[in-house]
């Protein structure tokens, strides 16, 4: 009963639709329910569905009826649009023909009128034509009337012209006669006040010689105390009172005895100093034969940690030599960032990283930067890029390595020069100045087309021949969407914008620019040797490596700065030496010069500058309420202040100073550019810049290789740029910069005879004193 039950109701429920389904058993059915009739009353599933089926078939059946309808409907509907379209378009065309005919009745009616206006207005003037004819017949004989007037009074006022013309001439020589007298006049007056300044100076050096003092050696004698010992005569010789104050006689033996002592004990110990160097040379050599053959290298590098003259123990070799550095110590001299005792771990750092690191710090550091900043600005930033202090020193160690590793590129170079205090930090805008000036100037000239301007003057036009002209068809075709420049067009512009560069350093200028433009042609980035891309010119690589020219543009800029430099701490030793002065180096760093003496070199230096920009150098200069300062500190002041440079290193020229500079170097020469077809133009391999391809595979001459150790050193050594700074207080120190720059390019034997035309020669002759200059 449990299992059949259950299938029973079930059953029941599956086919009866109104079966309760809620009971719980079979037994709570009376007996009346489950009689064959009651069972007869039920519905059935299928008779619900029988009933769903047959409602669908007759909607289904009505559905077809009226679509049937309406089809038919549809297509008697369309038969009466299109006979109702037919019609309108016929009317349309009706309307239209109407329209055009009532136009064309109301145009012939409009050129009817217009004809009967246009016959009176011709009928007017006609009339007004014979009125006018008759006055200009009046008016030509009134004219000519004039006209014979008017030769009569041209004729007497050439007269009077001609008679004016012969006294201005009169006039005109002796005006030219008067002033060749004035100039001699003047130039005599010169002579004259010349030898007027000069005689209070004879007066005295004939009052100097004539003295006894110089007789006896009194003056000799100050000479050797103030230039040789530093100090004044009466310190040096230990006196109480002043030699001027002592008998003239007694004081200057005693002076001189004094002298003579002091110069014997110099000597003396001289001597002694030179006998304990030998004895502690000997003990040296003693104890050295006491170390170990497995300490013998660590010896070495302390034997060349204490010789200055030792190259190999300073040198650095590679960024992938991994030795560790020697610290510079804790001491107050050595910059915050590189403190530090015992030995700093070596880390690699390439070279597009550093110049990162660089571009960062310029981009960073304060506008008005000064030398003084330069090392506190760094340290911050070293510490802000790596906040651990052990990164960071490493980095530091490895910053200032890289600097010297990487000096043949002109930012590694700047960098250490602004870091060392030579030169002020402002010059790197003064560069980036000069470069955007000199790529506009080129532009420019591509725009104006200033090398076919050049050639249309100087030579004519070609005929049957493809040339490489500005403006041409072939440099169009070369040329197409890109800005391209040629050799010579360049050329005038670096002549235009550096006029007062010297012949050697223009020539150098002309060797990058062919070394530049034979490795873009060399590479596949020009068209012709002649040729260049005018982005390829000032474009960089991933390190940081630009083309030769513009290195050389910024090499030269940095020398002529250093130089400048040299000149002004010349002249204020010289100032404050006197007229006998001889430069002995860093030993006159003690002489002191006057406020009134520096105005005076910076105006002759600077002679076009504004008195108050010369006042704000001034005030730089000398503190207040200062009388004098050592030269030493004066020119430490300029340098660590202000970019001191040349007041027309390089000038803002424009295209007619280049068309000017293209006429003078001649017509341009007819180079083909080789068409699709044709043969192509050898390139040359690439064994780097300066060198033939056939001299690729010779040995390097021991002059131009690498200096390598001979052995591995255990550490290696930087030096302090703080402590680098005072050695540029003496022009010395500053040309010695210049000579530790990279060599200029040095070009193959066929390079150079191929610029022999190109290079500027000395001039031929001089020009006389008082000629104008360009």
């Amino acid at each position: 009963r449990n299992v059949l039950e259950p299938l029973v109701q079930e059953v029941l429920e599956s086919i009866f639709r109104d079966w309760p389904s809620l009971l719980s058993s079979l037994q709570d059915l009376k007996d009346g329910e489950v009689t064959p009739e009651r069972l007869g009353q039920l519905t059935t599933h299928a008779q619900v569905v029988q009933g769903y089926k047959a409602n669908a078939e007759t909607a289904r059946k009505k559905a077809e009826l009226a679509e049937e309808k309406s089809t038919a409907e549809s297509a008697a509907a369309s038969t009466h649009k299109r006979m109702y379209e037919e019609i309108r378009v016929k009317l349309h065309f009706v309307q239209a023909e109407l329209e055009e005919a009532k136009q064309k009745s109301k145009m012939d009616a409009r050129r009817a009128d217009d004809a009967e206006e246009a016959y009176e207005r011709f009928k007017e003037q006609t009339r007004l034509a014979l009125n006018d004819y008759t006055d200009m017949q009046y008016r030509e004989q009134t004219t000519r009337s004039d006209l014979r007037k008017m030769m009569v009074d041209i004729k007497d006022k050439d007269d009077i012209i001609q008679d004016f013309r012969n006294q201005n001439t009169i006039v005109t020589s002796r005006k030219q006669e008067l002033e060749d007298e004035l100039i001699l006049l003047k130039r005599n007056y010169e002579i004259k006040e010349q030898e007027v300044e000069l005689l209070p100076k004879l007066r005295e050096r004939l009052e100097y010689y004539d003295n006894d003092e110089a007789i006896q050696g009194i003056a000799f004698a100050r000479r050797i105390a103030s230039e040789v010992f530093g100090m004044t005569i009466e310190k040096f010789c230990s006196l109480e009172v002043a030699v001027s104050k002592m008998d003239t006689s007694k004081g200057t033996k005693f002076v001189l005895d004094s002298v003579l002592n002091r110069l014997r004990g110099f000597n003396m110990e001289m001597e002694g100093l030179k006998k304990q160097a030998k004895k502690l040379r000997l003990e040296l050599h003693d104890v050295r034969q006491l170390v170990p053959v497995w300490n013998e290298q660590t010896m070495q590098d302390l034997m060349e940690a204490y010789d200055e003259d030792s190259v190999v123990h300073h040198q650095v070799f590679s960024m992938q030599d991994r030795r560790n550095f020697a610290a510079l110590g804790t001491h107050h001299s050595v910059p915050t960032y590189l403190r530090a005792e015992g030995f700093v771990r070596h880390i690699y750092i390439s070279k597009a990283e550093v110049e990162e690191f660089m571009d960062s710090f310029h981009a960073e550091a304060p506008p008005d930067l000064t030398s003084d900043q330069m090392h506190m600005e760094l340290h911050n930033h070293i510490q802000k890029t790596y906040p651990e202090p052990e990164k960071a020193l490493e980095f530091a160690y490895a910053f200032i390595c890289s600097l010297e590793a990487y000096r043949d590129d002109p930012d590694f170079e700047l960098f250490d020069l602004m870091l060392c205090g030579a030169v002020h930090p402002s010059i790197r805008q003064e560069q980036e100045e000069l470069l955007k000036e000199v790529q506009t100037l080129i532009r420019n000239c591509h725009e104006g087309q200033v090398d076919a301007q050049a050639a249309e003057k100087t030579a004519p036009a070609s005929t049957g021949r493809q040339t490489l002209t500005r403006g041409g068809p072939a440099m169009a075709k070369a040329a197409g969407a890109r800005e391209q420049v040629t050799r010579r067009v360049v050329r005038s512009v670096l002549q235009a914008m550096f006029p007062e560069k010297s012949i050697e350093r223009h020539n150098s200028l002309i060797r990058a620019l062919h070394v530049t433009l034979q490795m873009l042609f060399d590479s596949g980035k020009s068209p012709h040797p002649e040729l260049a891309f005018i982005s390829d010119l000032f474009a960089a690589t991933a390190d940081g490596t630009q083309s030769p020219l513009i290195e050389e543009l910024r090499r030269q800029q940095v020398h002529e700065v250093l130089e400048h430099t040299a000149d002004l701490a010349r002249r204020f030793r010289k100032t404050a030496g006197g007229e006998h002065y001889v430069d002995v180096g860093a030993r006159d760093n003690w002489m002191l010069i006057s406020p009134e003496a520096v105005r005076h070199i910076l105006r002759e230096l600077y002679p076009s500058m504004p008195e108050k920009d010369l006042l704000a150098m001034m005030e730089l200069t000398f503190p207040p309420d200062s009388e004098e300062l050592q030269v030493n500190e004066v020119l430490q002041n300029l340098r660590h202040n202000m970019l001191l440079k040349r007041e027309r290193c390089w000038v803002r020229a424009s295209t007619k100073t280049v068309v000017d500079e293209l006429l003078k170097l001649g017509p341009p020469k007819n180079l083909d550019i080789p068409d699709a077809g044709g043969p192509p133009i050898r390139r040359r391999s690439s064994v780097g810049p300066g060198r033939d391809s056939t001299k690729a595979t010779e040995e390097v001459p021991e002059d131009e290789a690498a200096f390598q150790p001979r052995r591995v050193r255990a550490v290696k050594v930087i030096d302090n740029p703080s402590a680098r700074a005072e050695t540029y207080d003496t022009p010395q120190g500053l040309e010695k910069e210049i000579q530790r720059s990279p060599p200029r390019l040095n070009l193959s034997v066929d390079d150079e005879e191929a610029l022999k035309d190109e290079l500027i020669g000395p001039p031929q002759e001089e020009k006389e004193p008082g000629a104008e200059t360009g």
